[in-house]
């Protein structure tokens, strides 16, 4: 076989003669390798020896060809070819009609072609004529197997895999899988002018895909930015399986061997354990190393290392011992943050990586919503000790030198250090920074131990994540007792590692005790202190401790204590503003996002802008404020603009346009901007439209299109089940809808066994407190009282709510949604004096709240209407009054609520017979309906304002 098919032009192009004549014996016998380079190196032995040297280095005496056969460098999988001699194109081959060939690598061909039967475009993948080895087979085997067990929408599809005849007679294996219109990567990027922010987002869905694989025990250990196609709607889709391991030992599917020696993959995306021939050591963390050259790729548009006509042997070394050149140096841009992921996901050393592909994509995220992350630069301990092992040798001559040269270094440093700075300031930072050198030796040390203990279990599978945590936290106490900045850092470090996987139950006792120990180790105003305070605030707002959190970093700000480093401001404020909207303070929630909204516009920032947007427009909706929320929209859309291709930001400002023309009652406006996105299953299956296929969904159901939106709904569930997992909260949320839908079609068993595991579901993901968990229980009480079993609601009612007292402020979003359940039960049974009680008890909490949300001013009004109903008017009239001052700040002044609580008025003044204060109520009221409406209305009675948040 000649030269492998040609990747971008940067490696073996332009390969030297040695190269190019080890390409040409590289798939021979040992023995007919020998002549061959005996022929074409002639009497040039300088050549000669190199070339036996590349292929000694390459493995031998272990036969190269099925080594190469792996790593063959594929051209753009769907990249045009040249087919003008192809038999194969026009004809039949199996079920399908071949249209053209679209793609070619040295062991197949992938063709476009139309299926009758679904009518589809597929891409068929066929063995070259010729090469049907038995490992070719393998391989196409393998792929297809591999494909067919992972379903996720950044995972092209495989339909079918079987043997055809050939237009020569010949069978050829194939299998035909999604057609994927789309550009490859690297080009997508160029073509969109993506910019920072936007590729990384594009790279957490890749991210999403990989750890997918992986979830099913599927290590890719090729990827690369040719093997990522993204479609025109912005999806990537990871291709080419070819040379994917499986994992685990249930799944029955044959795995190409390698041995000793050999090499999988693409030598620029190896990993170093790639790189070293031992397929012993690939694991998931082997394709998070490919994944942070593809990063570093589409950030700079090159690679991490140069490679430009170096010979295999030699490129190798540099893939397992040469840093990677650091990404601010080639984009300042990325300084920080970025370049400490890119390089904590590029270690040699894979224990020191990020673990799987979901921690580094979780890394990302944070770094987009100005979160401090979780990796770390490498300490100059850990780089010392990288040095002394990659050279032991020289190391070993010179030990005595480096002694003296350190001893001399150190005595002269603190010599100066005694004539200079003899004051009690300067010996403080001395101590702080021998501390510091010591914590992070420390820190090291521990994680070194412990990952490298357990790198795998007994029975040779791939150790969880959450098994290197659970060990890691067992001791952790003890062991560094004496220690506490020490401490601090690993319980932080475990902490966050258990949130970013969704188990922020068990990640607060680490972030908790983590600011413990710093305020010890550091005091109140530390850096690290600030840091450790912020994550225990998520930390806590993540399970609706919105009274803690908000403590938190109300102290924070105005204690100073962030002012001392500008990186943490931002993410502070930001984070005290979301935390406040949801202890229900949405003034000053709303302050602060409106002036971030005003200069992101100012920036032109279309990501900050679409999240800004997105949040004041959801509060606006929560208070009924229309008129604002369009404004809000108008506003953004100015900046947001026309797009092609669905990313974050712009499904944000759909689905704000969607809620407020559907809440304004143009139905058809807020479906239509919905179904340019979602009206194919091809479409609704991409997971970055889950959401909008969810409000088609709940729109239907608004409307009375029941068996659309239960068609909808349930195959939203299945693919949500499929590529989330069923405990995810998205995916309690779909299910909860589609329940909703059921009970509404009249299918109750059905509703309530769906409500029911929602709910289990989110009280364990989530907490029982939990916005989220609160909304899905309300929903399985009501259930429950359509069904007939008003003593079960009432108890799981009571049980929610005693949970929210118990752990909630009297005006936090969930302790309301709550009481507004039991009340709801309690109302259906008449209990008077219960439900007095429960009222009454509410409104001496929230009393002295600020809070307008829709949920406070329900209760509100329930409250001061049973007192009025029961003639005592003084009480009600205190709480009608208290209910009007909320909404003449909260809603525009011929909002619904507002026009109910000067009636009730009006009636309790004409009871006790003051005419002056009835008749300035009624003409009032009258003012209001003579003047012409603040807000478009109309909305359906079905819609109430708070419907599209409560279901999204």
């Amino acid at each position: 076989m000649g030269t492998p098919p040609v990747e971008d032009g940067r490696m073996w192009e332009q390969a030297p003669p040695a190269q190019q004549i080890f390409s040409e014996v590289w798939e021979l016998e040992p023995d007919a390798r020998r002549e061959a380079v005996e022929r074409l190196c002639g009497s040039n032995v300088v050549l000669r020896a190199e070339v036996l040297s590349i292929i000694e280095h390459a493995g031998a005496p272990n036969p190269l060809f099925e080594a190469f056969e792996a790593a063959e460098f594929d051209q753009d999988p769907l990249g045009w070819s040249d087919d003008v001699e192809d038999p194969t194109i026009g004809t039949m081959f199996g079920r399908y009609h071949v249209l053209r060939r679209i793609g070619a690598g040295g062991m197949a061909y992938v063709y476009e072609a139309e299926q009758d039967h679904p009518r589809r475009m597929v891409a068929l993948k066929v063995i070259r004529p010729g090469i049907a080895s038995e490992t070719n087979i393998r391989r196409l085997q393998i792929e297809a197997e591999v494909l067919g067990r992972l379903d996720h929408p950044g995972i092209a599809q495989v339909y079918e895999a079987s043997i055809a005849e050939s237009v020569t007679g010949t069978p050829q294996p194939y299998f035909a899988m999604e057609r994927v219109y789309g550009e490859p990567l690297l080009e997508y990027i160029r073509s969109r002018e993506l910019d920072l922010r936007g590729r990384l987002r594009l790279f957490i869905e890749i991210c999403d895909a990989v750890q997918h694989a992986h979830i099913q025990g599927v290590i890719h250990r090729d990827l690369k930015p040719p093997n990522i196609i993204v479609t025109d709607a912005g999806q990537p889709k990871v291709l080419d399986f070819g040379v994917a391991r499986v994992t685990d030992s249930g799944f029955p599917m044959v795995t190409i061997s390698t041995r000793p020696g050999q090499f999988v993959g693409t030598v620029p995306y190896m990993s170093p354990e790639q790189a070293t021939g031992e397929p012993a050591a690939i694991d998931t963390r082997s394709d998070v190393y490919g994944l942070g050259v593809v990063l570093y790729e589409i950030l700079t548009e090159r690679l991490p290392y140069d490679l430009d006509s170096r010979m295999l042997h030699e490129a190798l070394r540099i893939v397992r011992e040469t840093p990677a050149t650091p990404l601010g140096q080639v984009l300042p841009a990325a300084r920080g943050d970025v370049e400490t992921i890119v390089a904590k996901a590029l270690e040699k050393d894979k224990t020191r990586r990020y673990q799987t592909a979901a921690e580094l994509g979780a890394d990302l995220g944070r770094f987009l919503r100005h979160e401090p992350i979780v990796a770390r630069p490498p300490s100059r301990v850990y780089q010392i000790r990288k040095y002394v092992r990659r050279h032991r040798t020289l190391v070993a001559g010179v030990a005595a030198t480096f002694l003296t040269l350190v001893l001399g270094i150190i005595g002269t440093s603190y010599g100066i250090h005694v004539a200079n700075t003899q004051t009690a300031a300067a010996t403080e930072r001395e101590r702080e920074a021998t501390a510091a050198r010591d914590e992070s030796a420390e820190v090291t040390q521990f994680l070194e131990t412990m990952l490298s203990s357990i790198d795998r279990d007994p029975d040779g599978n791939d150790v969880l994540v959450r098994d290197v945590l659970e060990q890691a936290a067992a001791d952790l106490d003890d062991r560094f007792a004496d220690r506490p900045a020490t401490c601090a850092r690993l319980h932080s470090t475990i902490g966050l590692a258990y949130s970013a996987m969704g188990r922020d139950l068990d990640a607060l006792p680490h972030l908790e005790r983590a600011l413990e120990l710093r305020r010890v180790s550091e005091g109140k105003v530390g850096r690290e202190t600030v840091i450790a305070t912020m994550n225990l605030a998520v930390g806590y707002k993540k399970l609706s401790q919105y009274e803690k959190s908000i403590a938190l970093l109300k102290d924070l700000i105005e204690s100073g204590a962030a002012d001392q480093d500008p990186t943490l401001i931002k993410p502070i404020r930001w984070q005290y503003a979301v935390t406040a909207a949801a202890c229900g303070d949405l003034d000053t929630a709303k302050q602060v996002i409106a002036l971030a909204l005003d200069d992101a516009i100012e920036a032109q920032d279309r990501e900050y802008v679409a999240l800004h947007a997105a949040n004041l427009v959801g509060l606006h909706l929560r208070q009924g404020d229309l008129t604002a929320a369009s404004n809000v929209v108008a506003r953004a859309n100015e900046v947001m603009g026309a797009s092609p291709t669905f990313d974050a930001p712009l499904i944000e400002m759909i689905e704000n346009a969607t809620w407020v023309a559907f809440q304004k009652g143009d139905v058809e406006a807020a479906e239509s901007l919905l179904r340019q996105w979602v009206d194919t299953p091809e479409r609704r299956r991409e997971r970055g439209l889950f959401n909008l296929t969810n409000d088609l969904a709940i729109i239907l159901k608004e409307t009375g299109r029941l068996d659309e939106a239960e068609a909808i709904a349930t195959e939203l569930l299945e693919y949500s089940t499929a590529q989330l997992g069923a405990e995810h909260p998205s995916t309690c949320v779909f299910r909860s809808n589609l329940a909703s839908i059921l009970s509404r079609s009249g299918h109750e068993d059905r509703a309530i066994t769906l409500f029911r595991d929602t709910a289990r579901l989110l009280t364990t993901s989530l907490g029982p407190t939990h916005e989220t968990t609160v909304r899905s229980v309300r929903e399985l009480v009501a259930s429950l009282q359509r069904h007939g079993a008003p003593d079960e609601a009432l108890r799981i009612a009571t049980e929610t709510y005693q949970h929210c007292v118990a752990s909630l402020p009297p005006d936090a979003e969930s302790r309301l949604r709550a009481a507004i359940t039991i009340y709801e039960v309690l109302r259906s049974t008449n209990d008077r004096a219960a439900i007095d009680a429960l009222l009454q008890s509410c409104y001496d909490g929230y009393r002295d709240s600020a809070n307008t949300t829709t949920s406070l001013l329900v209760l509100l009004d329930f409250h001061g209407s049973s007192l009025l109903d029961q003639g005592r008017l003084d009480e009600a009239e205190v709480a009608l009054l208290d209910l009007l001052a909320r909404l003449r700040t909260a809603v525009a002044p011929d909002h619904p609520g507002v026009i109910g609580a000067l009636t009730r008025l009006a009636r309790l003044y004409d009871t006790r017979g003051d005419e002056e204060r009835a008749a300035a109520c009624r003409e009032e009221l009258a003012s209001i309906r003579a003047a012409p409406p603040a807000a478009p209305a109309g909305a359906p009675a079905a819609a109430p304002a708070t419907a599209a948040p409560d279901d999204r």
